[in-house]
């Protein structure tokens, strides 16, 4: 067997064949190398029998990430890491764990030091490390296969390609393997992507699709159970005190598309491939019209999205075909003027206490044109089925209001624009609701969300007349206009609104059936 040598070993042994020494001595060597080390180890001597190799990682045991913590590395990810398929197969001969179920979340621990998480990324999993092969990869002229076998392997054996797992230090949030795919695209992957005359024949599309038609889910991490571990201190130490809705040990993460055009931002879509990879994930058949929408939202109140460009159109092209051949075009319409008239960043902002100012540009206003265009409905009626009309945001206590009989919707796009401008806590509409819900202290109307309303309103053919609960638009606003307390600007903001609103009704003032 060849001969390894590398500073960090002792140097006794430092020029010795690995094979000839008794494995308490290598137990020993080991112990002290940091994962780069044994990786690199792997990878130096092309003789290391996978065998031995599980050996000197006491196999299905931790090993030592650096000198100062100690982070479960599975065998199986060193082997992963060589990306060398036969050395992953002999590891998982060998028993190697493809899929450690104690590495899903953080350890329940009186103690949050304890409990928190010693990792940045969760580059120790078998099936993210895998993925973040195929990531780094990705940047390659021609596809790497191996790195592509070795997932495959993996799934085989029982991974999870859907693993949620926990990272960050400070801030808890959740992963997968494919966000992690994602992450480990840099500049130069993208940009090799689009160098050849086809995006979507590049190794970094053929990758992605890989995952995905490998059950890859293009949304969010799911969140754990609130209660789903001990009670431990706050993660940002703040308090010591049991998780809530208000105050849960995690942050919301956000998908896959939302995350590559929060790094990337909107004018990356001048990328084919990146353009590509987007519609490629808000078009797969798990995400709703709903989510895209929302993702459409945070998009357009970026900077950059201020104009229209050919690039989001051709992206709000491409979900328009995609959506209306399900029928679901009135559905996109909604949710999009909903989040773009309220808050574009509500799913991915634990509190919002600036009242959320959101700029709306051009790049909005097209965007809700191109979809009128397209067919869908500005008036559209959310089914009454899918809301939950059973909760009193002002006791906090359960009751059943009365529902006329005749009503069979929910609320236009346009009254839960208004009604949510009057609420301290998030509406339980679907189209607003968030997993933690937040208090706000003050909704800001402002200049922008009421040049937005006045847009829906004279070009958009937005009807302040129709009814829901028995009453039409400018009576949902004016009924709760100075809930949060008075403020002269919040006053003179209102009076503009509600002005505006009985301005486009047949009937002016508040109308009852």
């Amino acid at each position: 067997m060849d001969a390894v040598i590398l500073p960090t070993l002792p140097r006794p042994v430092a020029g010795a064949p690995l094979e000839s020494l008794p494995q308490e001595i290598l137990y020993q060597i080991f112990e002290d190398l940091a994962f780069d080390d044994l990786a690199r180890l792997s990878r130096c001597s092309k003789s290391l029998r996978p065998r031995l190799l599980l050996a000197m990682l006491a196999y299905k045991e931790p090993c030592r990430h650096n000198r100062q913590q100690e982070v479960s590395v599975p065998p199986l990810t060193v082997a992963i890491y060589t990306r060398m398929p036969e050395r992953v197969k002999a590891a998982i001969a060998e028993g190697a764990l493809v899929d450690p179920g104690y590495l899903t979340r953080p350890a329940t621990s009186p103690s949050h030091e304890e409990a928190r998480p010693l990792y940045e990324k969760p580059w120790y999993v078998p099936v993210c490390a895998a993925a973040r092969c195929i990531g780094k990869s990705a940047g390659l002229a021609e596809q790497d296969r191996s790195v592509l076998e070795i997932m495959s392997l993996c799934l085989e054996h029982g991974g999870d390609i859907n693993l949620n797992v926990p990272i960050g230090r400070k801030e808890i949030r959740f992963t997968t393997p494919l966000l992690m795919f994602l992450d480990a695209l840099d500049g130069r992957a993208w940009a090799g992507a689009a160098a050849g005359a086809d995006a979507s024949a590049s190794a970094l599309i053929t990758s992605l699709k890989y995952l995905l038609d490998h059950g890859a889910d293009p949304l969010e991490p799911s969140h754990p159970s609130l209660f789903d571990s001990l009670v431990f201190e706050d993660p940002l130490g703040r308090y010591n005190e049991e998780p809530t809705e208000e105050e849960p040990w995690w942050f919301p993460a956000d998908p896959p598309a939302d995350m590559l055009l929060g790094r990337w931002g909107v004018e990356h879509l001048a990328n084919p491939a990146f353009a590509l990879a987007i519609k490629m994930l808000l078009t797969h058949p798990s995400v709703s019209a709903d989510r895209a929408a929302r993702t459409l939202a945070r998009a357009c109140a970026q900077p950059g999205a201020r104009a229209l460009t050919a690039e989001w159109q051709g992206l709000v092209d491409a979900l328009i075909e995609h959506f209306a051949a399900a029928g679901k075009l009135d559905e996109l319409l909604y949710v999009f003027v909903v989040r773009t008239g309220t808050c574009p960043m509500l799913d991915n902002t634990v509190s919002c206490y600036n009242g959320c100012r959101h700029e709306v540009g051009d790049g909005a206003r097209a965007t809700v044109r191109l979809l009128l265009g397209a067919g869908a409905d500005v008036n559209w009626m959310w089914p009454d089925d899918q809301v939950d009309w059973t909760h009193n945001h002002e006791q906090h206590e359960f009751k059943g209001p009365y529902v006329d009989e005749e009503e069979a919707y929910g609320p236009t796009a346009l009254h839960v624009i208004c009604q949510w401008i009057n609420r301290r806590t998030w509406s339980h509409h679907p189209t607003v609701l968030t997993e933690s819900p937040v208090e706000i202290r003050k909704y800001v109307i402002g200049k922008e969300r009421l040049g937005f309303v006045r847009f829906l309103l004279e070009e958009c053919g937005a009807d302040p007349d129709l009814l829901f609960e028995r009453h039409n638009v400018p009576f949902h606003f004016s009924s709760g206009l100075y809930h949060n307390g008075y403020d002269e600007d919040r006053e003179q903001d209102g009076k503009a609104l509600l002005e505006l609103l009985e301005k486009h009704c047949l009937s002016p003032g508040p109308a009852k059936k």
